[in-house]
């Protein structure tokens, strides 16, 4: 592959990021200061804004020119990305849960009181539906799918995911979400197909926005050895599940 080509790939790779960071910024701004309609929900502005957000996204992947693969035992591969996507998230909660780490990042503690102090239906719609459909297309459908045509699946596949972290804000999140943005790339490696990585991410979100609606991570969280025990055999399962996924 030329040098040219492969910039251009790079290039194709970063500029929707910018032009995603930009517009998330803008549409909050006029829908908090300059909209006649006021909306008072944070997370429903944030959905708004991602569905926004989502149109030009889904240009750029298309873009791309690599269309989704036609699946052949489509509820199999459902039943694969959505225990996946529940098992890592609930492995890698409980691990970081362990860590100091969340004592020293005042920006998660921030971002989970916007969250959590909103309506349910708030938070399902924004973090469950719109976020997953919306970071697939910008983080594995746009940005993996041009690292992968220059550096090749394994290196793009950890550059993709820590990017998806950084772009979290804080070093909570940034962890969390590079560590599933792993598991989700290897979705879109494996099958080229987006909609599977959207699915995983979704399980993923709804699952821990339930966790903590009706404390099932308090419950986890009791002591040392059960939220070792449950993070371990979480990051286990997810990982064998995928690894053992045969595909045609």
């Amino acid at each position: 592959m030329k040098m040219k080509q492969k910039m251009s790939y790079l290039w194709e790779a970063c500029y929707p990021i910018i032009i995603y960071a930009f517009l998330v910024t803008a549409v909050q701004t006029l829908m908090t200061d300059y909209s006649p309609v006021k909306i008072a929900s944070p997370m429903l502005r944030q959905a708004v804004g991602q569905v926004i957000c989502m149109f030009p996204m889904y240009y750029f992947y298309t873009k791309l020119g690599e269309g989704n693969r036609k699946l052949s035992n489509v509820a199999l591969d459902i039943i694969i990305v959505i225990i996946a996507g529940i098992t890592l998230s609930v492995g890698f909660n409980q691990l970081i849960e362990l860590s100091p780490i969340k004592g020293h990042s005042p920006g998660f503690w921030r971002i989970s009181h916007r969250i959590y102090s909103d309506k349910h239906v708030y938070q399902l719609i924004a973090v469950g539906i719109c976020a997953p459909i919306l970071e697939e297309l910008i983080f594995r459908g746009i940005v993996f799918g041009n690292l992968r045509k220059v550096l090749g699946s394994f290196v793009a596949i950890l550059i993709s995911a820590l990017i998806f972290g950084s772009m979290h804000g804080n070093l909570v999140q940034f962890l969390y979400a590079a560590l599933l943005g792993v598991a989700f790339a290897y979705i879109y490696d494996k099958t080229d197909t987006l909609w599977l990585c959207i699915l995983a991410h979704s399980a993923a979100n709804i699952f821990s926005l339930i966790s903590t609606w009706y404390g099932i991570n308090r419950f986890l969280t009791q002591t040392e050895t059960i939220a070792l025990s449950v993070g371990v055999a979480g990051v286990l399962i997810g990982t064998v599940v995928l690894a053992r996924w045969k595909r045609p």
